[in-house]
């Protein structure tokens, strides 16, 4: 059996292939700064919780949950497909015989290790900290919610800095993008 876009003998190949290439992209989001910024955002949002009186804090969680990896993965997805390009990353992935399956499976594998590591440290954090308390069926939501946004965000964000490769570009025209995504966290 084959995995789609890992050339090989069997699964077990593939996916040898697949982790090698998800462990070379978090050391280079390590090296670009990437996981300093989450650590430095998650922090915030620490702060930002203990700063809530205690009756908000639940519904100020469940927001920065949603806010962590959604925009900032939708951001970063953008910012890496863009330091990609000018370093030339993306021309060894799309004639090394990997295609844009595996360019886009190893980011999004790669954002999803580095959401679950944020989310799971402020969950871990914020219950310990007594700011919320999470159950079985908080803890699935949580789960099924990281699992579905990461892709989808980062499929956006890869979108839209393909269309504008510029970075200013991306920006400007990502927040307007995402203004409508953002109403729900107004009301």
């Amino acid at each position: 059996m084959k995995i789609r876009g890992f050339p090989g003998t069997n699964a077990d190949e593939g996916l040898f292939r697949l982790l090698g290439l998800v462990k070379w992209e978090v050391r280079l989001q390590y090296r670009s700064g990437i996981y300093a910024v989450y650590g430095i955002m998650t922090s915030f949002f620490l702060f930002i919780l203990y700063l809530l009186p205690q009756e908000y804090r639940e519904t100020g969680f469940q927001y920065l949950v949603y806010f962590d990896p959604s925009f900032l993965g939708f951001f970063f997805a953008g910012g890496l497909v863009l330091l990609d390009q000018i370093q030339g990353i993306l021309p060894v992935y799309m004639t090394g015989g990997r295609g844009f399956f595996s360019y886009w499976l190893t980011k999004a594998v790669a954002l999803f290790l580095l959401s679950g590591a944020a989310v799971g440290v402020l969950t871990g954090i914020s219950i310990v900290a007594g700011f919320i308390r999470l159950d079985l069926v908080g803890f699935v939501f949580l789960c099924l919610g990281l699992s579905l946004s990461v892709p989808v965000f980062f499929s956006l964000g890869l979108w839209v800095a393909s269309v504008f490769p510029r970075v200013t570009d991306y920006f400007l025209f990502s927040s307007l993008l995402l203004f409508p995504l953002m109403i729900p966290l107004v009301e």
